[in-house]
């Protein structure tokens, strides 16, 4: 239910302010390849480092990046059915096996019973459900922290009269679910939206406000949510997130605090298991002495 909730939200309200707001650019699109010019031409002005941007060689860049991916966004093109073909297999099987779960569950459970000893069977069961449970509240925890930071970034761009301000709110938090970096490359992204469509002294004040809301967010409401929810500094979610995008990208960094807060808690098991080995030994050392 909450599904098709959302899904009706997005038909209803969503879709039609991204089709608007499409329709919005292709009318307004003379005026915003002008006030590209105007950003190229402040650039050169300020005259960094030597630098000189020409529109021609922007245009030329574009049209040589078109005609080499071509190839490539035809095969996508091509490949949409089948992708949603995928999803949707995806989605209904989804469906199943949240309906056959609990039968699931059981029968997995008996085959490991059956197959290992009541040891290992109790600690395998213990950290699936840990692991299970981090997952769940970290999907809860980013979902929250999304929200907060889509609905400021909405707010703030409608102040400052952004004609894409809810599909760039809706994209901060989209883009949220990947801790730190997430919500860093989505400000980037909409103050160059704001730049193109609005000017630059507008994209200045954006991007002060946005890195404001994007430091509130990263070092105090999102460090608050995950640490307080997995018990991990924030310099261990940063190292953890930075390993798992550098090996397995966007889905290693979201599914990378989950683990490893699971890791942690087996570490520290270990760790109190042989120091509590050692006090006994030490014990045992003194009552002979």
């Amino acid at each position: 239910m909450l599904l098709l909730f959302t899904l009706f939200l997005i038909i209803r309200l969503v879709i039609p302010s991204i089709v608007s707001s499409g329709e919005f650019f292709l009318s307004n699109f003379q005026s915003y390849y002008i006030g590209t010019q105007d950003v190229i031409y402040y650039i050169n002005d300020l005259d960094i480092f030597g630098i000189d941007i020409s529109m021609d060689n922007i245009m030329a860049l574009i049209r040589n990046f078109v005609i080499e991916n071509l190839s490539l966004s035809i095969n996508t093109i091509i490949g949409i059915p089948s992708a949603l073909f995928k999803g949707f297999l995806a989605f209904v099987s989804s469906i199943y096996c949240l309906l056959e779960k609990d039968k699931l569950i059981k029968y997995l459970c008996k085959l490991l019973r059956v197959f290992s000893s009541d040891t290992l069977y109790h600690t395998v069961i213990k950290y699936m459900r840990l692991l299970n449970n981090n997952f769940k509240q970290y999907i809860y925890t980013q979902t929250i922290d999304g929200c907060i930071l889509g609905t400021l970034a909405t707010i703030e761009l409608i102040l400052l009269r952004s004609p894409y301000a809810l599909i760039l709110g809706i994209m901060l938090g989209i883009v949220n679910y990947i801790p730190y970096f997430g919500s860093i490359f989505g400000s980037i992204f909409a103050v160059i939206i704001v730049a193109f469509t609005q000017g630059i002294p507008t994209a200045a004040v954006a991007s002060i406000v946005l890195l404001v809301t994007q430091q509130l967010d990263g070092n105090v409401i999102q460090p608050k949510l995950l640490g307080g929810s997995f018990s991990l500094s924030p310099l261990l979610v940063i190292i953890c997130i930075t390993i798992g995008g550098a090996y397995y990208g966007i889905l290693g960094m979201i599914v990378a605090i989950p683990i490893v807060a699971v890791v942690k808690n087996i570490l520290e098991e270990i760790v109190a298991f042989y120091e509590q080995q050692k006090k006994i030994k030490y014990e045992d050392v003194q009552q002979i002495e």
